[in-house]
């Protein structure tokens, strides 16, 4: 009984209110002085960025894309990628390796994946939700899926409802 609704594409407006937001959330989670001062360097370069180069700009129009923006230009020091294909790559080693691997996390849910498995796998996915036209699937699709292609992937260890588990929450893709 969920009631469907459409978000509109942010303006500029609001896409600078957004980075304020993230920044100031991220800055209220620093411990020291030097490290709020080093994301308000963030955040100001980043506003120029979203500003002045088109690419970003367009890319920064929803709430989810604005945000990975702001983790990746923090994740990166501000050196963002100049073409969207190399942003998007840049984010899915920072989704799918770079933020479990650096915190030292591993294993989770009894998973150990690579990332070119997980981009396989989510890959996969995305596919076939496009060819069916949807932009979401139930778990108990999505997990008989898996389990037909991870018929194919041997050295994956884990059944096919763990992988879901770990792909959903350690990437949130």
């Amino acid at each position: 009984r969920f009631e469907p609704h459409t978000l509109l594409s942010m303006r500029q407006e609001d896409v600078r209110a957004f980075i304020g937001h993230w920044h100031r959330a991220a800055r209220s989670e620093c411990g020291s002085e030097e490290e709020r001062a080093e994301l308000d360097r963030y955040e100001n370069a980043l506003r120029r960025a979203v500003g002045t180069r088109r690419d970003l700009g367009l890319l920064a129009t929803n709430p989810l894309m604005c945000a990975l923006l702001c983790a990746l230009n923090r994740d990166r020091r501000m050196q963002l990628p100049r073409a969207r294909k190399e942003l998007y790559d840049a984010a899915l080693d920072m989704l799918l390796v770079r933020r479990d691997t650096e915190r030292e996390i591993a294993g989770v849910e009894g998973v150990d994946l690579t990332r070119e498995e997980q981009t396989a796998l989510l890959q996969r996915l995305a596919y076939w939700l496009i060819r069916n036209g949807l932009v979401e699937a139930r778990q108990d699709e999505a997990v008989g899926l898996l389990t037909d292609w991870l018929r194919a992937m041997s050295q994956v260890r884990g059944t096919p409802d763990q992988v879901f588990a770990h792909l959903l929450y350690r990437s949130g893709l």
